[in-house]
């Protein structure tokens, strides 16, 4: 059985779907029974969130993350032994969640006393590439913001570090890894356990799964608060550092200095006098995403050259780069092997 409580932007909740299956009772009856409690607005809009989740098709379905107050408010029309023991047990949980959420707030004031300036200082400076001390303590760092100012361009060890540390997994091997049936997937969906993704490699798309933060605690792995990143973003940047290396190399006497660049694009390029935008395409890109022509030229890196055209018709320098010419392209293979990470030993 999966935790029952976790935490929701710094609050303990729990989930009509988590609740649904602890007590038996099918979904949809749970949602019935929320919406007829005949709370009041204040109280419904406090302890009920309205949300979403989607099954293993992508279908998005309705669901509630509940409070504590919410959950006893709930839990009052279930009677009988069984449901008496499930209270017991979802209120020990909701105890330990609040226990365990103060003592990680006090080591980030502790913690923010300490890093405060020396980050200060660091986000102060031009946006270049950061040095990155791998020794560098990463325990209570929630902060995205924190982790997209200091890891807008790590060091290749880094990310290749990170794609273990969230894990990627096909869904057979999740299902074998983690020990439970189709059914229990979506919960773990729901609690950012399991992220699911596309991805596209070498025209090939494969759907794998990366553990979240909970699902990286819950596997023993060493979390690195790295869960906003998709395995796509990852390799995004894997072949960035790539095209870096590839272009160093045929001109080793042309400095190459590189710098953020807002999304879609990956970076910024400065080959001698020159500016480049870099853009990454493992999948054609929509239309409501691209971006306009500034003048800036573009590096286009790409395996599959139909993905161009649309940059082709709107951008006038565009250089375009087929990244298997310079990175290995490795679709992730079923494994019959038990660790479910050894693609990763093959990656460039």
């Amino acid at each position: 059985m999966q935790e029952l409580v976790y935490l929701e932007n710094g609050h303990p909740v729990t989930d009509s779907l988590m609740v649904a299956e602890v007590f038996g009772k099918v979904h949809k009856n749970v949602l019935r029974d929320i919406e007829t409690l005949g709370c009041s607005e204040e109280f419904s809009r406090l302890n009920f969130g309205q949300s979403t989740y989607a099954n293993e098709r992508g279908r998005e379905y309705p669901k509630y993350t509940i409070t504590r107050d919410g959950f006893t408010k709930l839990a009052m029309g279930y009677t009988g032994k069984s449901a008496m023991q499930f209270k017991e047990r979802y209120i020990q949980e909701f105890n330990r969640m609040s226990k365990e959420f103060q003592e990680i707030k006090d080591g980030v004031q502790v913690l923010n006393q300490k890093t405060t300036p020396e980050l200060l200082i660091q986000m102060e400076q031009p946006e270049v590439i950061p040095l990155y001390d791998l020794n560098q303590p990463w325990a209570f760092k929630p902060n995205p913001v924190y982790v997209s100012a200091v890891l807008d361009f790590p060091t290749k060890d880094v990310l290749l570090q990170a794609v273990g540390y969230i894990g990627a997994i096909e869904r057979e091997q999740m299902i074998d890894l983690f020990g439970v049936g189709q059914k229990h997937i979506h919960s773990m969906m729901c609690k950012g356990e399991l992220l699911p993704h596309e991805l596209w490699l070498n025209g090939r798309k494969q759907i794998v799964y990366t553990l979240g933060l909970r699902g990286s605690e819950w596997m023993g792995i060493k979390s690195e608060r790295l869960e906003y990143w998709s395995i796509a973003e990852l390799l995004e940047k894997l072949i960035f550092f790539e095209f870096v290396k590839y272009l160093q190399a045929k001109e080793p006497c042309v400095s190459v200095e590189i710098k953020a660049e807002k999304t879609p694009f990956v970076g910024r390029i400065s080959l001698a006098d020159d500016e480049y935008k870099v853009i990454v395409l493992q999948r054609p890109i929509s239309r409501f995403v691209m971006p306009e022509d500034d003048g800036t030229a573009i590096f286009i890196l790409t395996s599959n050259d139909e993905y161009i055209m649309p940059f082709k018709q709107q951008f006038e320098q565009g250089v375009h780069y087929n990244y298997t010419s310079f990175m290995p392209v490795i679709p992730i293979e079923k494994s019959t092997d038990t660790d479910p990470f050894d693609f990763l030993n093959e990656l460039p």
